[in-house]
């Protein structure tokens, strides 16, 4: 059966899928909810599917053993697989589980495995060279994450309470290699680099920009008590963002965590960012980034207070030093 296919199964009562799936040859996605499925309830050809692009399984605790009963039988096979998504949402997942889900999906774009059990993140993710996003959210167990494939983009680790500072860093560090549209949400761990080429308290990065527009990386820290906000972008008092689209969409960012991001993802593509160029009308520009309130009330109370510090980086590769200023250019003529 060779018909393009997308199957939701959501039952507690079955306990393994039949070995006949593996005949549909057409099969996009599937969506699992099986609490009740038995260690090696998968299918063993189910990855090999040669249309199947995404699969997601929810709240199946004994999902794991399948994997590591696929890598056991087929060893080597699996960096042929299709798979570009995978989502494994609260299936206990322990670091085993997870080093044979990485080795048995090569060419995986997108990993989610929130609500798992895993200590630590494998080293073998660094050889996942397609993987542009990552999920760990509400990893309760997790404190180590090992060096991240150069592919990555998107890291959501939120409420990973006992991350170390290690990990921590490594996350920061992701700047430092300049990456593309990057945007990171991680717990406050540790606080803004020194590497940083600016820092300050409360919620707004200011800086004086010319001729092209600068290409950096702005992190905000949230207090213990923060409404949710997005960031917004302000040249010479005007929200640059007005006269773009209105796909953006921010992120929720939990109290007490960071939100790191490429100023780049706040635009849709690459086209929309050099129109910011046209917005440098003056030989200095002020340019601002804001983390403000949704509820516009709550901004006119209390300012930037979801904020307790900020900072940027700058790109160093993509800008001109010369041409961004964090001291008013203005002072010293």
């Amino acid at each position: 059966m060779h018909e393009p296919l997308e199957i939701i199964m959501q039952n507690d009562r079955i306990k393994d899928l039949p070995s006949s799936i593996s005949n549909l040859m057409g099969l996009r996605k599937l969506y699992i909810r099986f609490k009740g499925l038995v260690p090696g309830g998968l299918p063993k050809d189910l990855f090999m599917l040669p249309e199947m692009v995404s699969l997601s399984i929810f709240d199946s605790p004994n999902v794991g053993e399948s994997f590591k009963r696929f890598l056991i039988d087929k060893p080597g096979c699996y960096s042929y697989s299709p798979l570009r998504l995978l989502n494994c949402s609260a299936c206990g997942l322990t670091d085993e589980d997870l080093h044979a889900i990485l080795c048995c999906s090569r060419n995986l774009e997108e990993l989610y495995v929130p609500w798992n059990e895993f200590v630590c993140l494998p080293t073998i993710i660094k050889e996942s060279s397609k993987l542009r996003y990552l999920c760990v959210t509400k990893c309760k167990k997790l404190s180590e994450i090992p060096e991240l494939p150069s592919s990555i983009k998107n890291v959501e680790a939120k409420d990973c309470p006992i991350l170390s500072s290690k990990a921590s860093e490594l996350l920061w560090s992701q700047a430092l290699k300049e990456v593309y549209r990057l945007e990171i949400i991680m717990p406050k761990i540790t606080m803004i680099p020194i590497w940083f080429d600016h820092c300050n308290e409360g919620g707004v990065v200011s800086f004086w920009a010319r001729q092209k527009f600068p290409v950096l990386a702005v992190a905000f820290i949230l207090k213990e008590k923060a409404s949710m906000g997005s960031a917004n972008l302000y040249i010479n008092g005007c929200n640059a963002r007005q006269f773009i689209s209105n796909n953006y969409y921010c992120p929720y960012v939990n109290a007490e965590h960071v939100l790191l991001f490429d100023l780049r993802s706040l635009f849709k593509d690459d086209e929309e960012w050099r129109i910011l160029d046209t917005f440098l009308i003056y030989e200095w520009n002020y340019v601002e980034v804001k983390y403000e309130c949704d509820n516009l009330l709550l901004n006119d109370v209390v300012g930037m207070s979801n904020v307790s510090h900020c900072g940027a980086y700058v790109y160093k590769g993509q800008s001109n030093m010369e041409d961004i200023q964090f001291q008013c250019p203005y002072s010293t003529m």
